[in-house]
């Protein structure tokens, strides 16, 4: 990115003569364009900044370059980039490029940018014993010999330290809502957990394994399986610099920017399309079943989890999905672990679909990939997993772990902790900004990221060098449509017609015809549609004998009959 400081170009006359000036002209000059390929070097002064330009035009005479106001070398007229031969102190450097063309009427053309080399008071790296490579002696780490890989892959590091240096603006205070299995009250967790905004969302008291329905208690109850919930948001926002577990990904040299709101919607046996739709309302401080709305509104929303079977957007979900967009948030999916298509939701255009990627940074053999992904971040595989927060048995003192955990959820988790950081320091972020500025690499580059949003400093352009080609994979065969609850639907209301946001839920008596209920809800005036209630998982089966929720007397989440 340029720095905005643009020398004129003033054409110099070599001809005498008017004609020759006019036949110059018929050869439009090109507008010389220069630029800093990477920067903030953040106390890496055995390694330069360097610089590049375009616009070069076809017949060049001479091309120079000075740095700093130092006299001009020239370089080979075909060069089209800059490093200099020497480290460089900390502070702004400006290189200028000066190109002098050839032909009847020859011109200059010349152009800077600045690079920012950042001066740090040191290096101090997290004293999470599971953060780095090898991991502290005597603490397991779930098995990894690599540590917290990904943030390296990723360059959390480099920001961090550009934070911390003052190079980046300090970021304001962001949410993160977690939509997942909820949490266990990890000690490494809870400094960052906002447990108060917290909430269950799974209506069906059977279902939901702890005995009720929706409360303001979002926390995991007993079930012997992976706190998926916890390891989630321990990726994004655990307790950094504790010197316990895994390092959260919120940590400029202090106490964490990034605070978890945890939102219960999916059950030991997966999530229902009417759960997660009202999770999203309540995340984004919309109207919803509870009544209530968090004191802070999420604006980044992560959804880790996919529906188990291929097929098109979920349609109730999709309507969530922009009302939550619309009001500010950004919504982050995992592309789902089928090795085939991208699953719903992340298949929505109002949701950020990540891949998976292994340690070598290629796609993980079991990530889902497609059209609809935005970008591959790291997630790992079975050769090389992710430390994750756990807890080995029921929730309490002990005894808490961590683990290794890999896939898209993992990835996705990633990508959430980013882009926190990031809206902090541009409130204004949007999906649509995020898309723009991921729109040539696709991969995820914290450090690439934080030189792209808009309103950075213009001296700071940190463009990544890694691309993701997406393999395209299309599932065999025609799509199916996703797994629903056989036992109720969602109806959505026209504006005015109902609370809750304007769904309900209706259940089935077991004798009762879906396809007539159907047709009779959609009778009803207030009715705009009746949905499926689709199933979600954020693992890739079905749990053996799972057929959906209870069946149940239908009742109106308003405690209304419905029609008919």
């Amino acid at each position: 990115m340029n720095d905005g400081s643009r020398v004129s170009r003033v054409p110099a006359l070599l001809a005498g003569t008017v004609i020759a000036v006019l036949l110059a002209s018929c050869e439009e000059p090109a507008m010389l364009s220069v630029s800093v390929h990477r920067s903030m070097l953040l106390g890496d002064y055995a390694n330069p900044p360097v610089w590049e330009w375009s616009g070069i035009p076809p017949r060049v005479a001479a091309l120079e370059v000075s740095l700093d106001g130092e006299p001009y070398r020239r370089l080979d007229p075909f060069a089209k980039s800059y490093r200099p031969s020497r480290p460089l102190a900390p502070g702004r450097h400006t290189l200028t490029v000066r190109v002098r063309t050839s032909g009847v009427a020859g011109f200059d053309l010349q152009d800077s940018a600045q690079a920012v080399v950042a001066a740090l008071p040191g290096r101090p790296v997290p004293d999470d014993p599971c953060y780095p490579a090898g991991g502290a002696a005597g603490v397991d780490c779930g098995g990894s010999g690599d540590g917290q890989w990904p943030l390296r892959q990723i360059r959390l590091p480099e920001v961090w330290q550009a934070l911390a240096a003052g190079v980046l603006p300090q970021p304001e205070p962001v949410v993160v809502a977690v939509l997942d299995t909820g949490y266990v009250p990890h000690p490494d967790l809870l400094p960052n957990l906002d447990t108060a905004a917290g909430y269950d969302f799974i209506r069906d008291p059977e279902a939901a394994a702890d005995g009720d329905g929706i409360d303001p208690d979002a926390t995991e109850p007993a079930t012997g399986g992976p706190r998926h919930g916890t390891a989630i948001a321990g990726i994004i926002a655990a307790h950094t610099g504790n010197g316990v577990g895994v390092a959260g990904m919120g940590w400029p040299w202090g106490r964490s920017r990034v605070t978890i709101m945890p939102v219960r919607v999916v059950a030991p046996r997966g999530a229902t399309s009417y759960d997660v739709v009202q999770g999203l309302l309540y995340a984004a401080g919309l109207e919803n079943d509870s009544g209530s709305r968090p004191r802070r509104r999420a604006r980044i929303i992560n959804l880790s989890f996919a529906d188990s079977l291929p097929g098109p957007p979920d349609e109730v979900l999709e309507d969530a999905l922009r009302r939550v967009t619309e009001a500010g948030a950004i919504v982050v999916s995992a592309a789902g672990n089928h090795g085939s298509a991208v699953r719903a939701p992340a298949n929505s255009r109002y949701t950020l679909a990540v891949a998976a990627a292994g340690m070598d940074g290629s796609l993980a053999p079991t990530s889902n990939s497609g059209p609809e992904v935005d970008l591959i971040a790291p997630g790992g595989d079975s050769r090389a997993g992710v430390p994750v927060l756990g807890a080995g048995g029921d929730p309490g003192p002990a005894p808490w772990i961590v683990t290794l955990d890999h896939g898209t959820s993992i990835a996705a988790a990633h990508v959430s902790g980013v882009l926190a950081l990031l809206a902090g320091v541009a409130p204004s972020l949007t999906l649509r900004d995020v898309r723009a500025m991921l729109a040539q690499a696709g991969v995820l580059d914290a450090f690439a990221l934080f030189g792209s949003y808009p309103g950075a400093s213009p001296g700071l352009s940190l463009r990544s060098d890694r691309r993701f080609r997406d393999p395209g994979v299309t599932p065999r065969g025609a799509l199916a449509s996703g797994s629903i609850d056989p036992h109720s639907v969602i109806v959505r209301f026209r504006d005015g017609a109902a609370a809750g946001g304007g769904y309900s839920l209706v259940r089935l008596d077991d004798a009762e015809d879906r396809e007539l209920l159907k047709a009779r809800l959609r009778d009803d005036p207030a009715v705009a549609a009746v949905h499926d209630n689709r199933i979600y998982l954020n693992r890739i089966y079905l749990p053996a004998g799972f057929s959906g929720a209870p069946a149940a007397t239908r009742a109106r989440a308003d405690g209304r009959a419905p029609p008919g």
